[in-house]
């Protein structure tokens, strides 16, 4: 396939179009704001006649698919008692770091497991 028509053959979006087969843009075609992208959870706004936001639309042409979990998806720490356990890469494959419960604040960063060290870094 050519181009990015393949995107358009893989979810059938019932979305408003003109007589020319054109996407209506603002107006009265969109009283509640512009649509969102078909992928639950994400509320950025579709792009082409795909119903998927570019994020999306990135994913499917590199992957083929839409991805559940990326490297830059927030990670939260795990507070259990005194300690919290902050993840180590995309859905803890590398474990967690413990750290004290008053701490837990680092799992702003995205820490990973260092091949060479051992220890976690950010």
């Amino acid at each position: 396939m050519t181009g990015t028509s393949w995107i358009r053959d893989m979810t059938k979006a019932n979305l408003p179009r003109d007589k020319m087969g054109r996407f209506f843009k603002g107006g009265t075609a969109y009283p509640n704001g512009r649509p969102e992208c078909v992928v639950p959870g994400c509320h950025a706004p579709f792009r082409s006649g795909s119903g998927y936001c570019v994020k999306h639309i990135s994913q499917i042409r590199f992957y083929g698919k839409v991805l559940e979990h990326t490297k830059f998806d927030p990670r939260q720490a795990i507070i259990e008692g005194n300690i919290a356990k902050i993840p180590l890469n995309i859905n803890a494959k590398d474990g967690y770091a413990i750290v004290d419960k008053e701490f837990a604040w680092l799992d702003q960063w995205k820490w990973h497991l260092n091949q060479k060290s051992g220890y976690a870094n950010a």
